[in-house]
């Protein structure tokens, strides 16, 4: 992913909002269907406005964005 984006990401969320660690990525990797995909990013949002910012962010860089609840 582009640093550039890297940076807009964590001026929404904060830089401990924002994990890029395999290892935490890895978890996050996974649900319940067994599919898995290894995440560029797992952010943490605090309220609906940085939700808001992210979707805006991604559709004008093209990046997917699959929420993820519990797990299931």
């Amino acid at each position: 992913m582009d640093q550039n984006i890297i940076k807009e990401i964590k001026d929404i969320f904060g830089e401990d909002g924002v994990y890029r660690q395999k290892l935490h990525r890895t978890c996050y990797s996974y649900d319940a269907t067994n599919l898995r995909f290894l995440p560029d990013l797992v952010v943490f949002p605090h309220n609906t406005s940085e939700i808001k910012s992210l979707c805006i962010l991604a559709a004008k860089n093209g990046i997917p964005l699959i929420p993820r609840g519990a797990g299931s």
